[in-house]
């Protein structure tokens, strides 16, 4: 165990041998540092946080709260993780974040901690930008990447694989689908369905690059896009079942309809 002696660890917290915590850093009770994990300086982790291993804390980070830090996750510089929700008249929160393994979370991201819901969680391998904000019981699927200044209300679901670009903001409460792209300085006011492109607040194709790095060949981004389009009936009488049409009609199935973003 390597420890700077400028260290303040509280004697509850335990600390596998292999984990090193840098100069000036705050360890506080029920802390728990797996094998492996690096904290740089005047990182502040206290609250009952369970940071796993391999992961890396950077320098001034804070991490409050209940809290998850996953495997191999890397935190960069003076990220804020597990704070209580921005949410009026609920300051008091006993909620919780879980951040999933071999996640990247840059520069002064923040992650709050959930109000109304067991935890804000970030799913695997999701990729969060610098400044990026995650307000109260957001829930993202796993390799969601948020570019740079991106905002997510309260209570918003980011499906996997979507990306959000730099900037844009999501209001609280709508869901984001299934490797969307939604552009730069992006106002997202209604629910975005799965495998669109939004751009200047509408949707106005397909996301091929999405679809096709999910392995979807050239007919099955010919059928979502014709399903978009209209032509539901004449699909489904044709193909039947089919896992990419079957994944929009489930997302439209869990979110109300009239709050929805339309093709264009």
């Amino acid at each position: 165990m390597r420890i700077h002696t400028t260290a303040v660890i509280d004697p509850s917290a335990r600390i596998a041998p292999t984990a090193t915590v840098g100069p000036f850093c705050v360890i506080g009770p029920d802390v728990v540092i797996g094998s492996n994990v690096r904290i740089d300086s005047h990182a502040i982790i206290e609250g009952g946080v369970v940071v796993e291993e391999e992961s890396h804390v950077g320098a001034g980070v804070v991490i409050h709260g209940s809290a998850v830090i996953g495997s191999s996750t890397s935190i960069f510089p003076y990220a804020v993780i597990g704070q209580t929700g921005q949410f009026p008249g609920h300051h008091n929160s006993d909620g919780k974040v879980v951040i999933e393994g071999e996640c990247v979370i840059r520069e002064f991201v923040i992650i709050n901690k959930s109000v109304t819901s067991p935890a804000t969680r970030v799913g695997r391998g999701c990729y969060l930008m610098a400044r990026t904000q995650i307000d109260h019981d957001c829930i993202l699927s796993p390799y969601v990447k948020t570019a740079t200044g991106v905002t997510l209300g309260g209570s918003v679901h980011v499906e996997d694989h979507a990306y959000l670009g730099m900037n844009s903001v999501v209001h609280q409460g709508l869901r984001i689908g299934r490797a969307c792209m939604i552009g730069m300085n992006g106002v997202v006011k209604a629910h975005v369905p799965p495998f669109t492109t939004l751009v200047d607040r509408r949707i106005n194709r397909i996301n091929v690059i999405g679809l096709t790095r999910l392995g979807a060949s050239e007919e099955d981004i010919t059928r979502v896009e014709a399903f978009y389009r209209g032509k539901r009936d004449e699909l489904l009488v044709r193909i039947g079942s089919d896992p990419w049409i079957d994944a929009i009609e489930n997302f439209v199935a869990q979110v109300a309809p009239d709050r929805m973003e339309l093709f264009a």
